[in-house]
C-alpha cells in the first residue's frame, strides 16, 4: 500500500467523522412540555410555524428556541419564591392598598414567532412588567370599601385587565386561565381607623339584631294569641255542630220508631177485623208520641211522619 492510498483512507475517515458530527448537530429536540420555533443562526431568521415535542432535523447552524407549553405562574406577594412583590395600588378614593395576587396564563403557539421578533428571549420579563401596570390601573376603578365587600367583582375586573393587556401589549400571545385575589391590606393608620369603624358597625349590627329579635318575639306572641282564639272558636263550632248532628240522628230514630209502631197497630187491627181502625190508630199514635217525648230528650228537626191507614 503506497502513501497515496494511506492518505486517501485517512481523509475518508476524517470526512466520515466530520459528517457524522455535523449530522448529529443538525438535529434539534423539543421536550414534551415545550413549543419550539426554528432559529437560523446563519441568516438570523426564524422559520415560520412551531413544533411540538419530538426530535427534528433542522440543519446546520439552526436550533430551537423553546417556550413553555404548560401554564405559567405569576405570583406577586411577600412569599420568598414569588415572581414579584405585592402590588402597592391606590383605590378610587386615594387610599393606598397592598394586594397579593397570583394568576396562571398560557402562551398562544401561533403567536410565538411574532413574540420572538418583538421581545426575543425577554418575553417573561415583559409579561411581568405589563401585568403589574395593568393591575395597578384596574385597582383605581374601585373604592376602598369595595375591596372589603366585592372581592369576586374585583377578581373578575383584574382578570379582564390582564387579558386586555395580553391582547394589546403582548400581541395576543397569551391568555389568563386562573386568577386569585389572595390578600388585601391597607396602611397602618388606615387599618386603625378601619378597625374602629368595623367595631362600630358590629355594635350597631348587634343592637339591630337584638331589636329585631324582640320584635319577632312580640309578633310571635301575638300570632300565638290569635291562633289560640281561632282554635277555641273552631272547637266551639265543632261542639255545636256535633250536638246538631246528634239531635238529627235522634230525630231520625224517633221517626222510624213511630212509623214502626203505627204500621204494627194497623196490621194488628186489620188481622182482628176491628172496625173504625183509623180513629184507633190515631189515638195509639198520639199516645206513643207523648210517651216517647217524655222519656227522651228534646228532639230537634223531627220530620213529619205520614202513614196511610
Amino acid at each position: 500500500m503506497n502513501g497515496k492510498t494511506v492518505c486517501g483512507i485517512i481523509c475518508l475517515v476524517i470526512l466520515l467523522i466530520v459528517g457524522a458530527v455535523l449530522f448529529g448537530v443538525s438535529f434539534g429536540v423539543v421536550q414534551t412540555s415545550e413549543y419550539g420555533i426554528v432559529y437560523d443562526h446563519n441568516w438570523q431568521t426564524i422559520h415560520p410555524g412551531y413544533k411540538t415535542s419530538g426530535r427534528y432535523l433542522v440543519g446546520l447552524g439552526k436550533s430551537f428556541v423553546t417556550y413553555p407549553r404548560t401554564v405559567n405562574l405569576v405570583q406577586l406577594s411577600t412569599d420568598p419564591d414569588a415572581q414579584g412583590n405585592e402590588l402597592d395600588c391606590w383605590s378610587s378614593d386615594g387610599v393606598t392598598i397592598y394586594i397579593e395576587i397570583s394568576f396562571y396564563y398560557a402562551l398562544v403557539p401561533d403567536k410565538l414567532v411574532d413574540l420572538f421578533f418583538e421581545y426575543g428571549d425577554n418575553w417573561y420579563a415583559v409579561v411581568l412588567r405589563h401585568s403589574q401596570a395593568a393591575l395597578r390601573n384596574a385597582a383605581t376603578s374601585f373604592s376602598t370599601s369595595s375591596y372589603l365587600q366585592q372581592r369576586t367583582t374585583i377578581s373578575q375586573a383584574f382578570t379582564d385587565a390582564l387579558n386586555a393587556m395580553f391582547q394589546q401589549k403582548f400581541l395576543g400571545g397569551a391568555t389568563v386561565y386562573d386568577f386569585q385575589l389572595r390578600k388585601i391590606s391597607f396602611d397602618a393608620a388606615f387599618d386603625t381607623v378601619l378597625t374602629a369603624k368595623i367595631a362600630q358597625l358590629q355594635a350597631k349590627n348587634t343592637t339591630e339584631i337584638l331589636r329585631t329579635s324582640t320584635l319577632i318575639d312580640k309578633g310571635t306572641e301575638k300570632i300565638k294569641a290569635i291562633a289560640n282564639n281561632q282554635i277555641a272558636l273552631i272547637n266551639a263550632q265543632a261542639t255545636a255542630q256535633g250536638q246538631v248532628n246528634v239531635s238529627i240522628a235522634k230525630a231520625n230514630l224517633f221517626n222510624q220508631t213511630v212509623t214502626q209502631y203505627a204500621v204494627s197497630y194497623y196490621d194488628l187491627f186489620t188481622t182482628l177485623g176491628v172496625t173504625n181502625t183509623t180513629e184507633k190508630l190515631h189515638l195509639i199514635y198520639s199516645t206513643e208520641i207523648s210517651q216517647m217525648a217524655n222519656a227522651g230528650n228534646t228532639v230537634v228537626g223531627t220530620q213529619n211522619v205520614l202513614v196511610t191507614i
